[in-house]
């Protein structure tokens, strides 16, 4: 008999994004339109997105997707690996779904060949408890499907955000789309600093920045409980950091940034969320 891949059902459709295909398709429209990237920033191995509701965050993904769907490398064959961090406390230390994604816009499609030879790692798990009621990930995908409609993707929760699980994680990927001949591009999904004032978010995130726009990726994981920053995914833009300092990047670029306090009016509590192409 036949394996079936299982599917992993949309969880947030309705309240992180529009539910109805429809809404959904022209608010995603109208925040890639305008969406602004130069053409140096069009050329990445490597991307950061954030990933609260549309009405916070969208604007500023937008311009990651906007990127990824401007760069020339990127075709029917890429297979992108999208890691989250792990807000629920649920599964593995790395955990590697092995279903397809359900989106309002129809299915992304598991590169379970991928997936499967990532978890030949040890410290590597394939596990979908960890993704079940995890957001982080399922709000790339309409970006994504809209963007990129037939491409393939991996799906990865990380509990230990370490450097250590970093190297580990970047090492599988790395070794394990070279063996198989896959084009990969990362996609880190991660909003910055958390509930604090505008001003010190706005300090806090450019402490990590400094090590982001020249790929130093030991520093900027150190560096996250140094600033006492509340970034919540870090290991997965130090695992995109060392991804693309192994394909010879030289450094990343912030294409977008900005906090909740836009939408709110709220500027003593925000959510910080950055667009950056590593390239």
């Amino acid at each position: 008999m036949k394996n079936i891949t299982p599917l992993r059902e949309t969880g947030f459709a309705g309240t992180f994004y529009a539910s109805s295909i429809a809404s959904l398709r022209k608010s995603i429209s109208e925040m890639l339109e305008s969406a602004v990237v130069t053409a140096a920033q069009n050329t990445g191995t490597a991307y950061v997105a954030p990933h609260a509701g549309y009405k916070y965050s969208g604007k500023i993904a937008a311009a990651t997707y906007k990127s990824i769907s401007l760069n020339k490398q990127v075709d029917k064959n890429t297979t992108f690996v999208i890691i989250c961090p792990n807000h629920i406390g649920l599964g593995s230390d790395v955990s590697v779904s092995m279903a397809n994604w359900r989106t309002p816009f129809g299915d992304v499609i598991n590169d379970t060949e991928l997936s499967e030879e990532i978890c030949k790692y040890s410290g590597i798990e394939p596990d979908e408890i960890a993704h079940i009621d995890e957001h982080s990930i399922e709000v790339q995908l309409p970006f994504l499907k809209h963007i990129a409609p037939n491409s393939k993707a991996c799906f990865v929760c990380m509990m230990d955000q370490g450097i250590d699980a970093c190297r580990l994680l970047e090492s599988a990927i790395s070794e394990s789309s070279n063996r198989l001949g896959r084009k990969v591009i990362i996609i880190a999904s991660s909003d910055m600093d958390h509930y604090e004032p505008e001003s010190v978010a706005l300090r806090k995130d450019f402490e990590l920045f400094r090590h982001i726009t020249q790929i130093e990726p030991d520093e900027f994981n150190l560096s996250v409980e140094k600033v006492k920053n509340s970034i919540c995914g870090y290991g997965p833009i130090t695992t995109a950091m060392l991804f693309s300092k192994r394909k010879g990047c030289k450094k990343g670029e912030i294409i977008c940034y900005g906090n909740s306090g836009t939408e709110t009016g709220n500027r003593k509590s925000v959510v910080s969320y950055a667009s950056i192409v590593f390239h």
